[in-house]
C-alpha cells in the first residue's frame, strides 16, 4: 500500500505530461530528471543540516572533554564523513521512487550508493585510525612505539574487505566465491604483497623483542645508515644520519640483516 502511493506519488508529473500530449517516453525521462534533481536537493539540504547539528554537538563536546582526542577526530574530518553518511543512506532508499520507470538504471543506482557507503565506511574508519595515531603520539609512553605500522596493519585488513564487498556488489555473488578465487590467486597475491607481509611479520617482531624504537640510534652498515630512527612503518624504516641526510631501510631487513642498535649506550649516558 505505502509503495503503491509513493509509485502515484512520483508519477504526478508523467501522468501530467501524458495529458498535455507529450509521448511516454520523453515524459518518463522528464519524470526521471526531476525526481532525481529534487532528491539531490534534498540529499544535499540533509547534508546541510546534519553536518552543522554534528558539528555543534563536536564542539560542545570538546569544550567539556577532558582529552584532547575529539580534537583529532574533527582535524581528520571524522564528523565529517559520518554526516555524509545519512544523505547517502537517503538517495539509497529514494531509488525505487525515483527510478520507477527505469529498472535497470535503478539496479545500476543502488549498487552505486552502495558502494559510496563502502568507501565513506572505509574513509570514516582510516580517519578514526589516524585520529588514534596522532593522539597516541602525544602520549610519552607511546612516542617511541611503531604506530604507523599498526595503522597500516589494520587499513590493510579494512581495505581488503571494502574491496571484497564492492566485488560481491558489482558482481552479484558471494564472499564465498571470492574467497575461492584468490585461494586460487595465493601465489600472485603474495608476490604482489611480499613486502608488506614480510614487513608485517618485521613488525610484529621489532615491537614483541623491543628491538628498535623510535628515536634509538643504530647502525645499519649494509643501508649506510648512521643516526636516529624517526619513522616505523610497515614498509620501511627511516633514519636521519648524523650528517641530516635522510635513510630509509626495509623494515623486513631488521630481522633478516645485522644492525648495532646504541639505545643501552644512550640510556646509560654514554654518547654524551
Amino acid at each position: 500500500m505505502k509503495m503503491n502511493m509513493y509509485t502515484d506519488l512520483n508519477r504526478i508529473l508523467y501522468d501530467h505530461l501524458l495529458k498535455t500530449g507529450v509521448g511516454e517516453e520523453v515524459a518518463a525521462y522528464l519524470n526521471l530528471l526531476v525526481l532525481l534533481i529534487g532528491s539531490l536537493l534534498l540529499a544535499a539540504l540533509v547534508d546541510f543540516v546534519v553536518w552543522k547539528i554534528l558539528r555543534t554537538i563536536s564542539v560542545r563536546l570538546a569544550r567539556k572533554s577532558a582529552t584532547n582526542f575529539d580534537n583529532y577526530l574533527v582535524a581528520h574530518r571524522v564528523p565529517r564523513y559520518v554526516a555524509r553518511i545519512v544523505p547517502i543512506l537517503l538517495l539509497f532508499e529514494a531509488v525505487p521512487i525515483v527510478f520507477v520507470d527505469f529498472e535497470r538504471g535503478g539496479s545500476i543506482a543502488h549498487k552505486l550508493f552502495q558502494i559510496i557507503l563502502v568507501v565513506f565506511t572505509l574513509l570514516i574508519v582510516k580517519s578514526f585510525f589516524r585520529s588514534t595515531k596522532d593522539y597516541l603520539k602525544t602520549k610519552p609512553r607511546y612516542r617511541d612505539k611503531p604506530l604507523d605500522s599498526y595503522i597500516q596493519v589494520f587499513m590493510i585488513f579494512a581495505w581488503i574487505i571494502g574491496v571484497l564487498t564492492i566485488l560481491v556488489i558489482v558482481t552479484d555473488t558471494t564472499v564465498w566465491k571470492f574467497f575461492t578465487a584468490l585461494g586460487a590467486a595465493s601465489a600472485i597475491i603474495l608476490l604482489i604483497f611480499k613486502d608488506s607481509i614480510l614487513g608485517l611479520v618485521a613488525s610484529a617482531q621489532v615491537s614483541i623483542n623491543d628491538m628498535v624504537r623510535i628515536g634509538d640510534w643504530i647502525t645499519f652498515d649494509k643501508y649506510g645508515a648512521d643516526g636516529d630512527v624517526i619513522e616505523i612503518t610497515l614498509a620501511i624504516v627511516k633514519v636521519q644520519n648524523f650528517d641530516k641526510t635522510i635513510t630509509t631501510i626495509p623494515t623486513y631487513a631488521l630481522i633478516s640483516d645485522s644492525f648495532k642498535n646504541w639505545r643501552g649506550m644512550q640510556e646509560s649516558g654514554g654518547d654524551g
